[in-house]
């Protein structure tokens, strides 16, 4: 049986609890600032009602088929597998203009999936192409520069240089 993302990363977190006093520094919540008002990080942070109060998150973006319960936030839910022949392209467009009405109306937002290494930062990356008008390589600079982690997959850098041609 195939495992769900939510699955997988529930084995992690028990993993983590059962075998050692206190989550390892590779666990702790991390959220990267890319711009004023938008962050990327991973599943274990934006479940993380303590960060996301700090950071003053309203708006959460989950990049991912299963979305982990949300506090009483605006929640974007963009169904999208890690793989290469996912469709990135078709929810581009939406989750663009969703991300981009939050912060024109003054909110933070905050996107994820469940790494914060491949879905969420081809999403931030198109966002940053769309509303800021950065070519592909200037944003995934961008987001490189304030998460380290970031890698789009093959398929989605793909999908990103298409994006960028329209």
């Amino acid at each position: 049986r195939s495992l769900t993302d939510t699955d997988y990363f529930a084995r992690r977190q028990l993993r983590q609890l059962c075998t050692q006093p206190h989550p390892s520094e590779d666990f702790l919540p991390q959220a990267s600032e890319i711009l004023p008002g938008l962050y990327l990080s991973d599943m274990y942070t934006a479940t993380n009602p303590a960060v996301l109060a700090r950071l003053g998150v309203t708006h959460l973006v989950s990049v991912q088929r299963d979305a982990p319960p949300t506090p009483a936030l605006a929640h974007l839910r963009v169904p999208l597998d890690d793989a290469r022949g996912a469709d990135l392209q078709s929810v581009l467009a939406p989750a663009v203009l969703w991300i981009e009405r939050a912060r024109r109306r003054g909110g933070t937002v905050l996107v994820h999936c469940v790494w914060g290494m491949s879905r969420s930062p081809a999403l931030v990356i198109a966002f940053l192409m769309a509303a800021h008008r950065m070519p592909l390589g200037r944003a995934w600079a961008h987001v490189r520069a304030r998460r380290a982690v970031a890698r789009p997959n093959a398929g989605f850098v793909r999908q990103l240089a298409a994006y960028g041609q329209v």
